[in-house]
């Protein structure tokens, strides 16, 4: 099993898989291999369902664990033994939950809740970025761009580059957390290291501990991690009149409709809807009380029909 495995991680590091997800998906395999109990050469199609049901039965809601079963299963023998294995499951219904998200001033008393500047701009990049825990960790200090009021996050989800904002309140935090240091450095320093080596950045563990001493602290239990955060500033966003498209680029998602769930979240403000029929200059060109009628009317074009519409 270990030699499978094996080949597996060394399979996932070729394709250029984060060490992460890596580590998730070897584990998955272990873990059904061992409930298995067969060599792994000797596993089909039967095998796959029979654990899947397991799962399905010993967890209240297992459909996050099922699908990273099935999928890591299905990627080790594609790539190990070039063998299909579990084609024929059918898809699995997962639960979708709608995202945690801060007031404005719920994430102010939170950001106040830090007693370490470090770890208090840590969070407020969080938020005022729309970040993920582990691309604000590894931020570097030539990253940073106050004068453009930008940032970039080098090789985020996907492995791809992209920039989003930096607002002027965090610039002088900046300045008192980065010093005089070189801009390949990590913003966020970790613990120091033996010398002639290069120092490390902060590690997303220690990060979240002190999210949760904050949290603790600005009494915002249960209602907060760090990944609220992002949900917070992309809601927020939207709120303000912000373009979905616009926030999708912020936020780096591939999919549009990963984004669009904000748009349950999101506040309305119907009194900033302007109906096109009151437009100003449309009513002073046609309903002014005091428009003379013209001699000549246009004619009238009949609406298309449905099936003649372009």
């Amino acid at each position: 099993m270990w030699e499978f495995l094996e080949r597996v991680r060394e399979e996932m590091l070729l394709r250029r898989y984060s060490r992460k997800t890596v580590k998730v998906y070897v584990g998955a395999v272990r873990r059904f291999l061992g409930a298995i109990g067969k060599a792994p050469e000797d596993i089909v199609d039967t095998d796959l369902r029979d654990y899947l049901v397991a799962v399905a039965e010993a967890s209240k809601d297992g459909s996050s664990k099922m699908r990273l079963a099935r999928n890591a299963v299905r990627f080790a023998y594609q790539a190990v033994y070039q063998r299909e294995i579990g084609a024929g499951l059918p898809p699995m219904k997962g639960k979708r939950h709608a995202p945690k998200v801060l007031s404005k001033e719920d994430v102010l008393r939170l950001l106040a809740a830090f007693d370490d500047n470090r770890y208090r701009l840590l969070f407020g990049l969080t938020y005022a970025a729309g970040l993920r825990i582990g691309e604000v960790v590894r931020l570097r200090i030539a990253d940073l761009d106050p004068d453009r009021q930008q940032l970039i996050i080098r090789q985020g989800k996907g492995k791809k580059d992209r920039a989003s904002l930096l607002p002027p309140c965090l610039v002088p935090l900046i300045h008192q957390i980065a010093g005089r240091r070189p801009g390949t450095e990590a913003l966020f320093l970790g613990r120091p290291r033996p010398p002639g080596r290069p120092p490390e950045h902060l590690t997303e563990r220690a990060a979240q501990k002190a999210f949760l001493t904050a949290v603790i602290r600005a009494r915002l239990e249960g209602r907060a991690t760090p990944h609220t955060l992002r949900h917070s500033f992309a809601t927020h966003l939207l709120e303000a009149g912000t373009n979905l498209r616009v926030i999708q680029v912020l936020l780096g998602h591939a999919n549009i409709q990963t984004t669009t769930r904000y748009t349950h979240l999101a506040r309305p403000h119907p009194e900033l809807a302007v109906s096109p029929a009151l437009d100003p200059d449309a009513a002073r060109a046609h309903i002014d009380p005091n428009r003379r009628e013209s001699r000549s009317t246009p004619a009238v074009r009949a609406p298309d029909s449905p099936g003649n519409r372009e």
